[in-house]
């Protein structure tokens, strides 16, 4: 058995002599050095007048071609105006309690007064879903009123969680 095993290292090292045999025959050649690619230089800026006045009061220069007439502004409908206010009076109520939370000495009332906000924000929301099931039932669509409110009340009273039916697998490693 001892002369098998060392009939296997001996051919395992002439492998290995013949494996390494190209890579110890091969001399490194010596590499000349290549020279950087030559990077063309950005082109210079413009010499432009730049009234400094300008620039501190914040006035955006922008060429004359460049200016774009707006096109005029549509008319909204009803219901958007009424979303629109809404919206506006959810903003500035938002931003009234944005000061104060940055006022507010400790993080207790921060937090407080975030709660406030995120329940404004929601407030906001479905006054907005009011508005719109309120528009629809005028319209004479009462199915998507009912879907609107429908909506509205899963906001408001969202369901209990569902707990799982089956039963999670134990992890392979038993942690």
């Amino acid at each position: 058995m001892s002369n098998r095993r060392t009939a296997r290292i001996m051919i395992a090292g002439a492998v290995l002599a013949l494996l390494a045999l190209p890579t110890l025959a091969d001399e490194p050649s010596a590499q000349t050095p290549v020279d950087p690619p030559v990077v063309a230089s950005p082109p210079a800026m413009p010499d432009l007048e730049i009234n400094q006045a300008e620039i501190q009061a914040g006035v955006e220069i922008v060429p004359t071609a460049a200016v774009v007439p707006t096109p005029p502004a549509r008319a909204l409908s009803p219901m958007m105006v009424e979303i629109e206010a809404a919206l506006a009076a959810g903003d500035a109520a938002v931003a009234a309690l944005a000061e104060r939370a940055a006022q507010a000495a400790d993080e207790t009332s921060q937090q407080a007064i975030m709660a406030q906000i995120a329940g404004l924000k929601q407030a906001t929301e479905l006054t907005i879903l009011g508005i719109q099931a309120d528009h629809a039932r005028r319209a004479g669509n009462d199915a998507l009123a009912a879907q609107i409110n429908a909506d509205m009340n899963l906001i408001t009273n969202p369901p209990a969680p569902v707990p799982p039916t089956t039963p999670r697998p134990v992890p392979a490693n038993e942690r």
